[in-house]
């Protein structure tokens, strides 16, 4: 999935976050979901609100099979504790 926000603060200013999302909670509005993505070897996790204004756009993407195994481990390892 990847996120683009908006910056309340500073005009005509964008940023998007790509990853993978590993974690939905809440029902209605306080419904929230968080992404995962590895940049430059640190794990970084973001958590979103659905109903956050700033949210300009959600994109779902198609995942590739590198990351479908990755989870798929990440799953397995939580599982087997």
């Amino acid at each position: 999935m990847s996120v683009t926000l908006s910056d309340p603060y500073a005009q005509n200013f964008q940023s998007r976050f790509v990853g993978i999302c590993i974690e939905r909670n809440e029902t209605g509005l306080r419904h929230n979901f968080t992404l995962r993505n590895v940049i430059d070897g640190q794990g970084i996790e973001i958590m979103y609100e659905l109903y956050n204004p700033t949210i300009k756009k959600i994109e779902v993407r198609l995942a590739c099979a590198k990351f479908i195994s990755k989870l798929i481990l990440i799953i397995y390892m939580f599982a087997s504790k």
